[in-house]
C-alpha cells in the first residue's frame, strides 16, 4: 500500500538533490573550458598569428597525456562510487589511495618525458612546417607546461573525489581559482618577459593555475 508513495518521495529526494548540483556542474564544465582557450588568447593577443601557432603545436604534446590521466581518473572515480554507493567506506579509501598513486605516478613519467623530449614531440606535431622562431616558442611553452601534466593528475584525482561526494559548487571554485591565477601569471609574465621567453610566461601561468587548484582542493577536502 505504501510502495508508490515512498517511490514518489524517492524521487523527489532525488531530482531535488539532482537540482541543487546542476548549477555547480555547468559551471565547473564552463571554467573547464575556458582554461582550455587561455593560452591561444593571450598568445594572439600579444604575439600574434606566431603565437597562436605555437602554442597550437605545443597543446597536443602534454593534451594528450593529460587525457591518458584523465581516463585513469575516471577509472578511479568509477571505483569510487560504486565503494560509496555500497557505504565500504576501506573501498573508498582504497580506490582512492590506489587511483592517486598510480595518475601521480604516471603524470611525473610524462612531466619528465615531455621535459627531456620537447622539442622532438613539437616535430611530430608538425613542427618542422614551421619557421625556426615559432618552432623556438612552441618547445619553450611545451617545456614551461610539462608540470601541469602532473599537477592535473594532483588536481584531478581531487576533483573526482569532490564529483563522488557530490561537492560540484566546490569543484566549481576550484575551477575559477585555476582560470583567475592562470589568467593573473600569464599576463604578468608575458608582458615582462624578454620576446623570447613570452611563451614560457603563458607555461608558467598554466602550470600555476594547476598548482593552485591543486592547493585549493587540499584545503576544500581537509575542511
Amino acid at each position: 500500500m505504501n510502495e508508490t508513495p515512498v517511490r514518489k518521495h524517492s524521487g523527489n529526494v532525488i531530482r531535488k538533490n539532482l537540482m541543487s548540483i546542476y548549477p555547480g556542474a555547468v559551471l565547473y564544465g564552463l571554467l573547464f573550458n575556458v582554461s582550455l582557450m587561455i593560452d591561444s588568447i593571450i598568445a594572439g593577443q600579444s604575439l600574434g598569428a606566431g603565437g597562436i601557432a605555437a602554442v597550437a603545436l605545443g597543446v597536443p604534446g602534454y593534451g594528450v597525456l593529460a587525457a591518458i590521466i584523465y581516463s585513469l581518473i575516471h577509472g578511479s572515480g568509477l571505483r569510487m562510487i560504486w565503494a560509496k554507493g555500497r557505504a565500504d567506506d576501506q573501498g573508498f579509501r582504497r580506490a582512492f589511495n590506489g587511483g592517486a598513486t598510480l595518475v601521480c605516478l604516471v603524470g611525473l613519467v610524462f612531466a619528465i618525458l615531455i621535459f627531456i623530449f620537447s622539442e622532438s614531440i613539437v616535430l611530430v606535431c608538425g613542427g618542422d612546417m614551421v619557421d625556426s622562431e615559432t618552432l623556438h616558442n612552441a618547445v619553450i611553452y611545451l617545456c614551461f607546461c610539462a608540470p601541469i601534466v602532473f599537477l592535473t593528475a594532483l588536481g584531478m584525482i581531487l576533483q573526482e573525489v569532490l564529483n563522488v561526494l557530490g561537492f560540484q559548487t566546490a569543484r566549481a571554485a576550484l575551477g575559477a581559482i585555476n582560470v583567475a591565477v592562470n589568467l593573473i601569471v600569464s599576463i604578468s609574465c608575458v608582458y615582462s618577459f624578454p620576446a623570447d621567453m613570452k611563451l614560457a610566461g603563458l607555461g608558467i601561468g598554466t602550470s600555476a593555475g594547476g598548482l593552485a587548484e591543486f592547493i585549493g582542493g587540499v584545503i576544500i577536502l581537509r575542511v
